[in-house]
């Protein structure tokens, strides 16, 4: 950023980094160049702020910049954040749901029944495969990073989470192959396009800031 990148990190002062919070702010950006630009927001800039913070922080403990004060910090450890509004109501009535599932096509509508009865990650789902579901005892296995150990929970399902799941299940009197995946294409591809067709099927129906994270709550 042309404001504190041509510093050196010992030139960098706490005005600059407020001139930065303030021009950053609301600033137009446009990550995805097929999505229209979208305006900067609070918490986006407290991230970077923090990563600048923390650049600061770690040359100070490799000897690289002075600490300042009767501590050992960085020049820039009072730089306060900016305030940031995450006020959000993910809570769905169950006319908004039905009108959301009614502008799903029949895969994208078992993800979404799934993940709403389930309280499951979007990842989780669409990393499930069939070797990890038990229909008839009602629960699924879950492989969860937690703490740097990796281990395998299992979770129950409720009734209409176990329909969601029945109703991708591939026809045939025997069970699903248990390396298939779940919810994948009509040829048992990962799914890739899912938050761009969630995003299509909420606007539609007519809640555009719903967001496919906001069904596990």
């Amino acid at each position: 950023y042309p404001l504190l990148g041509r510093k050196l990190i010992a030139d960098v002062t706490v005005l600059d980094v407020e001139r930065y919070k303030r021009q950053r702010l609301g600033a137009p950006y446009q990550p995805n160049p097929k999505a229209p630009a979208k305006a900067t927001t609070a918490a986006t800039v407290n991230r970077e702020v923090a990563l600048i913070k923390a650049m600061l922080a770690k040359a100070v403990r490799w000897g690289l910049l002075a600490p300042r004060g009767p501590n050992p910090s960085h020049p820039l450890h009072d730089v306060a954040l900016l305030a940031e509004d995450n006020a959000r109501s993910p809570e769905l009535s169950a006319e908004a749901e039905a009108r959301l599932l009614a502008e799903c096509n029949p895969r994208l509508r078992a993800i979404v029944t799934f993940l709403l009865h389930s309280a499951r990650r979007v990842g989780e789902a669409l990393e499930l495969r069939w070797g990890a579901v038990d229909l008839r005892g009602g629960n699924m296995a879950v492989e969860l990073f937690k703490k740097r150990v990796r281990r395998t929970e299992v979770f129950a399902l409720n009734a209409t989470a176990r329909a969601a799941l029945a109703a991708v299940q591939p026809p045939g009197d025997g069970d699903p192959d248990p390396a298939a995946l779940v919810f994948c294409t009509s040829s048992g591809l990962p799914y890739a396009n899912i938050r761009r067709d969630f995003r299509i099927a909420a606007r539609r129906a007519g809640l555009p800031t719903l967001r496919i994270h906001d069904l596990r709550h």
